[in-house]
């Protein structure tokens, strides 16, 4: 029983001896695990992986093309980015469009029966909705900005209106 009582004790003592090297490397290869999943471009994620997984231990974080884009932008398109949410001043809520008049000049139908409309100006627009609505070739509209980027296009004298999309 001594022989085993040793025994055991030297293994107990290995194990504590070697216990956190192995420790050591385990928390290094999920703290690269880690940092490889917070890779957001597909192929440098994968490439990280790869690097792991054949056993080359030393991964470090490539640079994210994310990043490197922020750079490349100009300040105005920087400065431009999500101006929309911003509250407009007086002077440029003058200079938002809000509604123009246009004349057709072509009009067909596609085979759910919207309209298809050409405009003088050169401009092609497709109804979206399914509402009945009298067009001729040669009359006056109006088309208005809605709510959430919606286009509606009402003749000069009827509230009646559809809801289009351009074309062209």
């Amino acid at each position: 029983m001594n022989t085993v009582m040793k025994l055991a004790c030297c293994f107990i003592v290995t194990s504590f001896l070697v216990m956190p090297a192995v420790l050591a490397k385990n928390i290094s290869l999920n703290e690269k695990i880690e940092a490889c999943s917070e890779i957001s471009d597909n192929q440098l994620r994968l490439s990280c992986f790869d690097q792991l997984s054949n056993g080359n231990i030393q991964v470090t974080k490539p640079v994210d093309p994310s990043t490197q884009q922020s750079a490349q932008l100009s300040n105005q398109q920087i400065d431009a980015f999500a101006k929309e949410q911003v509250e407009l001043s007086k002077s440029e809520q003058a200079k938002v469009i809000n509604s123009i008049s246009a004349m057709v000049d072509k009009l067909s139908q596609t085979a759910y029966g919207q309209w298809k409309i050409t405009f003088k100006n050169g401009q092609k627009w497709l109804q979206k909705d399914t509402t009945r609505f009298s067009l001729k070739v040669g009359q006056r509209v109006v088309l208005t900005k809605g709510a959430l980027g919606a286009i509606y296009l009402k003749k000069e004298d009827s509230n009646k209106r559809i809801k289009v999309k351009r074309l062209k």
